[in-house]
């Protein structure tokens, strides 16, 4: 029976090109990766619908303060809805004839070790980017502060499920899918990295469009892009996760202390842009010394390795 891991050395976007995988079966988990995504942005945004009717609302007349609210609401409806997203993600793997656990990484496990190291340096840079904003004063900073620090852990795991869910099916699967139709290992993490990021900016692309802001959408684009690479880079998705974690950790800045006003996920223009993108960058960069620091596993052989 043909093998469902790679039997050479293999980068974690090509884990798919295997002897049992076909062309067909490659088509299948990129198809289950779109159904998987469009689902949960629709499902995403009328969960937000209901919840704010059945929760905020009655909740509004009582406290008289609908913020804190909304962003609860907004982000567990996202966390529910981006959830089943993982399990979605092994059966994709199923169909390429793989165990679920070559999804978190090349070693076919979560490195918890390297999973919080990378969680710590993206609450880090977020916590790092309110303190800057609280001293630079800059235009494109501002600060609501309407929601209390005690709801900070509750934010944090809302955006790490939500997270987990969405890059799982974008840099798990999807990409993974794009990047194995192709013989190239190159061309196929180019390939894939494109086509996930565009699809992450489709996901958002009704917000987009109605606001008309291009620079919001190119700053996704090219978030999608770090993301990719990272994972690429560090073998998993480990960093990825935290990555955007962080990334939307960032935009939610504004309702503790000063940060960039992007609560939507919004630039409006170049600039914000620019200044939303900076710390990612930041990120990306120390991750990426210290996986080669670590000598973080980024290529393996399974299959080689297993006979």
């Amino acid at each position: 029976m043909p093998s469902g891991l790679p039997t050479g050395p293999s980068t974690y976007p090509m884990f798919w090109r295997t002897p049992a995988s076909t062309v067909g079966g490659r088509i299948q988990g990129i198809f289950v990766a779109l159904v998987g995504l469009l689902v949960a942005t629709l499902a995403s945004g009328a969960l937000t619908s209901v919840a704010y009717i059945l929760v905020v609302d009655p909740l509004a007349a009582w406290l008289g303060d609908t913020t804190a609210g909304v962003v609860l609401v907004s982000l567990a409806a996202s966390a529910l809805a981006f959830a089943p997203l993982v399990p979605m993600a092994y059966l994709a793997a199923m169909i390429l004839r793989q165990e679920g656990r070559w999804l978190h990484s090349v070693a076919g496990r979560v490195r918890w070790g390297w999973a919080l190291q990378c969680l710590a340096v993206g609450l880090v840079a977020a916590l790092a980017w309110m303190g800057i904003g609280a001293i630079a004063g800059s235009p494109f900073l501002t600060s609501s502060g309407t929601l209390d620090w005690w709801l900070f852990p509750v934010v944090l795991i809302l955006l790490l499920v939500t997270a987990t869910g969405g890059e799982y099916m974008l840099r798990g699967v999807l990409n993974r899918g794009v990047a194995s139709l192709v013989s190239g290992p190159g061309v196929g993490a180019v390939l894939g990295a494109v086509v996930s990021s565009f699809v992450n900016v489709l996901m958002s692309s009704v917000v987009f469009i109605y606001t008309g802001d291009g620079w919001g959408a190119a700053a996704v684009l090219v978030l999608g892009l770090l993301l990719a690479f990272i994972v690429w880079q560090t073998g998993g998705l480990e960093a990825a996760v935290a990555m955007s974690m962080a990334s939307g950790l960032i935009s939610y800045a504004p309702l503790f202390g000063p940060g960039l006003q992007d609560v939507a996920g919004l630039s409006l223009g170049l600039p914000p842009a620019v200044v939303r993108l900076a710390p990612m960058i930041v990120i990306a960069g120390i991750i990426t010394l210290m996986a080669r620091a670590q000598g973080v596993q980024r290529t393996a052989s399974p299959d080689a390795i297993t006979h």
